[in-house]
């Protein structure tokens, strides 16, 4: 009896070695702040920006998917969470726009401000690379990189 406790103590405390082990979690990194994490429409261009955060990506999309910019296609250089501050840095984004014209050499500097919990972020997006020189993209570039603010839509009960 003794040894089967001494081993299942010797297992719990293994357990706890490990999971105390910086070197075996994941970098946090990796991972949006847990309040950032929903889906935003902006208030000040009339809804026209959408902003999805999920605890592994983000994707802004700008009038439905004319402008669709998105980490699933690009190099997260860093993400680094500083008290109410997210800025997430991305490399080789490719930027589609209405699934005709493509710009793969991207970089986009995305810095998301919590103003209240899961309710309401500002972002600013600044982007570097083929779009920002690109005409169809001068309507909204200087908007996103001053900054818009974005609540989770509110839902209606019928």
């Amino acid at each position: 009896m003794k040894k089967v406790c001494f081993s299942l103590l010797a297992i719990v405390l293994a357990l706890f070695m490990v999971a105390c082990d910086n070197s075996t979690t994941p970098p946090a990194d990796d991972f949006a702040p847990s309040w950032a994490i929903g889906t935003y429409n902006d208030t000040e261009l009339g809804g026209i920006v959408n902003l999805t955060v999920e605890e592994d990506s983000i994707n802004v999309k700008v009038l439905g998917d004319l402008i669709n910019i998105s980490s699933a296609s690009a190099t997260v250089e860093s993400s680094d969470v500083t008290g109410d501050r997210w800025i997430v840095e991305l490399s080789n984004v490719d930027v589609a726009m209405s699934d005709t014209q493509v710009f793969n050499d991207n970089n986009v500097t995305l810095t998301v401000d919590k103003v209240i919990a899961n309710e309401e972020l500002k972002m600013s997006i600044v982007v570097e690379g083929s779009l920002a020189d690109f005409a169809g993209f001068q309507f909204v570039k200087e908007s996103l990189e001053n900054g818009l603010t974005f609540k989770i839509p509110e839902t209606t009960t019928n």
